[in-house]
Parts: structure tokens; sequence; C-alpha cells
């Protein structure tokens, strides 16, 4: 019997009128009318509900299958792992979709996805590798240990939940280094006594324990537990960035700032990661060390956190770290909290100002290149135009023969905002040809750890002045295209 009027699923939903929001499944006439029937059906778990949204994994809609697989995962019945498992294989699926169906397959947890959940637990993105660590838990199939045993060593957001299923199938720790990892995650969240299960084993849980220091998803107390469990070690900390990270843990700032440069990075990666208002005195470290990698992240906190008052003290700090450092990058960003409604930070913002120098120097040479005295950098002036994908970037950069040189390459991220701090009107001046557009920047390994699949996006510059990215470093996907201009250091 055909519908009369637009369904109203509240009321069903109120009702647990299943059959009516069945037929609501089928009414093309409002995506929303369907996507509430799916979600009134997850909610209310009658199995009915199973063989239609079954038949709506393959609806035309992604937000509509997306549902019905978390509907699905809700209900719980067996007879949705087949069909769920199809649409997982599907080369062509959208990755949403993918995500949801992996949570509903967890929810069900039938034995028959195990492949599927032993090969997921590569995927790229973290939930999924989740997802499938939690469901092989519950499963409780043996085979599943030797590949959780991996996950365990080698991702540190997922060492819990590994930690978690292997327990559940009964597996128990050596003593080495895997050993290790197993009680480092159970102290991630458990008791003390994990962490002296970890100083137990001795100095083969020293490398598994230097590298929870430096694992900054981890809470300030995980990576305090485990520096101070390297100190019951034995273990000494060196000059470098290792070093840094360990004083990092253990909140002594004068000892960070002693190590100078070495410190930088790891420094900016404990700001970056922070959602604590807590680390004026790692962002004071920054500008007494005044090192220019700092730059980018002082100014994204002074930008950023303008909004609550519990951030006065760190953006106070950040706006005084860039005076010191005297990076011209930071001229948009002070010039902006000199106005800013927090006195603190204004005057604190104004007095950078004052200390800051000029932008890059450029110079335009008579063989077609631009000289940047103050940064040692020079610039092909003429770009050819193309779009290029990042690995034909990386490729053009380095195949370039200008000006008697064949040693150019991609500009760092720095090194790009650098130029783009110059006005963009001064620089079609100098760069006939530059497009306010996206430009490629080479970015290190440790600028992307952030990231779930940090092999698949690069960064890049946006130099159109009317965007609301100008300026600043943004991600892609390696595959997107975008402008190219080559730089190399002079000699």
């Amino acid at each position: 019997m055909p519908l009369f009027g637009t369904p109203n699923v509240e009321k069903m939903r109120a009702k647990r009128d299943v059959k009516g929001l069945i037929k609501a499944l089928g009414y093309e006439k409002a995506s929303e009318v369907r996507h509430a029937a799916a979600q009134a059906l997850g909610e209310i778990g009658d199995t009915h509900a199973v063989e239609p949204l079954v038949a709506r994994l393959k609806d035309n809609e992604v937000d509509m299958r997306k549902i019905v697989a978390e509907a699905l995962g809700k209900i719980g019945d067996a007879r949705a792992v087949q069909p769920l498992i199809a649409v997982q294989k599907d080369n062509d699926e959208e990755f949403s979709v993918k995500l949801s169906v992996s949570s509903a397959l967890k929810n069900i947890s039938d034995p028959r996805a195990i492949e599927l959940f032993i090969a997921a637990l590569k995927d790229d993105h973290a939930g999924v590798r989740s997802d499938a660590a939690e469901a092989l838990g519950n499963i409780g199939d043996p085979r599943a240990v030797q590949p959780i045993v991996t996950l365990l060593k080698d991702d540190p957001g997922r060492r819990y939940k590994a930690a978690q299923a292997l327990r559940k199938l009964g597996w128990e720790p050596d003593n080495g280094e895997i050993g290790a990892w197993y009680w480092i995650a159970q102290g991630c969240s458990v008791t003390k006594g994990d962490w002296e299960k970890v100083v137990a084993l001795g100095p083969v849980a020293i490398n598994p324990l230097i590298a929870t220091i430096k694992e900054l998803s981890y809470t300030a107390r995980v990576r305090l537990s485990a520096a101070e469990a390297l100190d019951q070690l034995g273990w000494k900390p060196d000059e470098g960035e290792t070093g840094a990270y360990y004083w990092i843990a253990k909140g002594d700032w004068r000892k960070v700032m002693a190590l100078g440069p070495a410190g930088i990075e790891p420094l900016i990666a404990h700001v970056d990661h922070s959602h604590s208002p807590d680390i004026s005195s790692a962002v004071e470290v920054l500008g007494e060390i005044g090192d220019p990698r700092a730059v980018e992240c002082l100014n994204h906190i002074l930008k950023a956190m303008h909004w609550e008052p519990k951030y006065i003290e760190v953006r106070q700090a950040a706006a005084k770290a860039l005076g010191e450092i005297g990076d011209p990058r930071a001229v948009e960003p002070l010039t902006a909290a000199s106005k800013d409604k927090w006195s603190e930070v204004s005057k604190a913002a104004v007095a950078a100002l004052s200390k800051i120098g000029t932008a890059p120097k450029l110079t335009v040479s008579n063989d077609n290149i631009v000289i940047d005295k103050r940064l040692g950098l020079i610039w092909q002036r003429a770009e050819d135009g193309i779009e290029r994908t990042y690995d034909d970037a990386l490729s053009y950069c380095r195949s370039l023969k200008l000006a008697g040189h064949n040693d150019w390459r991609l500009p760092s991220n720095e090194e790009l905002q650098e130029l783009a701090s110059v006005p963009f009107e001064t620089l079609k001046q100098i760069f006939p040809d530059i497009k306010a557009e996206r430009y490629w920047a080479q970015a290190t390994a440790d600028q992307l750890r952030w990231a779930e699949a940090p092999e698949r996006i690069a960064y890049t510059v946006d130099f159109d002045p009317e965007s609301g990215n100008y300026r600043k470093p943004i991600t892609y996907f390696k595959t997107n295209s975008y402008f190219v201009r080559s730089v190399r250091n002079a000699k």
C-alpha cells in the first residue's frame, strides 16, 4: 500500500512502528526521511528490519549507505555480515561508507569476518584498525594473535586496543620487547603495577620506553611514567632530540632550553599536540632558543586560541617568543593580535612588532633567478605554469638545470611561507608569472607524523591573498596538482 504524504518518522519511532519505518526507507521524495527511518530502525533494534536495511546498502546515496551500515551494526544480526563484507571488499565504495561498515562488523563480531579484520589491522585509517583489533578480540580466533602482536608493537595509537584484544585471546606476554609494549599499553590506562612490570623486564624495555616518551598522542601522565621507568633502569638522556623529549616528559624546561636547537622539533611537536593552555613554559623556551622553525607553531597559537580567556597567558607568551625570534612571517598575526581584546596579548604583540626585522630582500639576477641574500636562497624566477602532482613536482625540481646549476629542489614549508610573507603585489613585480594559487612544499617526516596516512599527503602554501588560507601550509593528497617554484641554497 503506497504512503500518502510525508511519513512522520518521529511518531513512528515513538510508537516503535517497525513496519511503517521500513516503508519509509523507500520514500524517495525526501532523503532526510529515509535517513531518519534507517536511524530509527537501528535504535529500535528489531531484526525484522535487517533484510530491508541490507537492500539499502546498494542505495545510490552515500549518506544513506553509511546510515544503513550503522543501523545494521546496532541491530547486530548475523544475516548482515556477508552483505557488509561485500561492501567492505568493493573497491569502488566510498571510504566513509567503509568506515561505517567496519564499525558495524566490529559490533557484530562474526567469525566469518576474521580474514577481513586481520587485513584491516594494516588499514591506513586508525579507526578501522581499532575496530579490527576489538572485533578480533571478541571473536577469539587464535589466528588473530600474531597480527595483533604486530599492531601492539608498531601502532602507538592502537596499542591499548591491541593489548585488550590479546588479553581476551588468552595471550601471555614474553619477557622481551613485545612484553614491554604490552605492559606499557596496559600502563596507559590501568595501574601503577603495570609500569613496575615494564621495569622488571630490565634493559630490554628501554627502546619501547624511549618510543613512549616521544609518542605525544599519549597523555602527559603516561609519558612521565615512561620517563620515570627509564630512570629506574639507569638510562641517561642524550643531548639530542631524544633527550629533549625526555625532559619535556619530566617537565624540566631549563634542561630543554639547555639543549638549544636540538629541542626545537620536540617542543613544536609538544605544543602542537597539546589541547591544554598549560604550555606557556614550552612556548617561552621556543622564544628563548630563538629558532625560526618555531614561527608557524607560534603564529598558530596566536591566531587559533583567541576565543577563550584561559589561553591569554599562552598567547602572551607566543607573542613575546615571536618578538624574540624576529621572523617577518610573524608580522601579520602580531599585527592582528595588537588589536586583541585582551590587553596582556595586545601589549605583548606591540612589543614584539617593534623587534621584527624586514621581509626577505629579493634581488633579480640577470640569469633569470631571484636571490634572497638574507636567507641564503636562490629562487627560480620563471615557472612553466604547469600544475603537477607532488611526485612530479619533486622530479621536476631535481631535474631542473638553470643558471648553470642542477641542484634545484622543492622548497620547504618555511621557505615558501617566507616568500609568501612578501606582499603579493610586490612578488608579482619580482616573479611576473607567479600565480595566486597553491604551490607544493616539501615537508619532513616529523612534520607529518600527526597524520593518519602521511605517505599520501604533502604540504602546500597558498599565495592567493583572497584565500582564507593565504600564506598557510595546508596538506593535500599528493595526487592533486598544484604549481611549483624551485629553489636552491646559495653556495
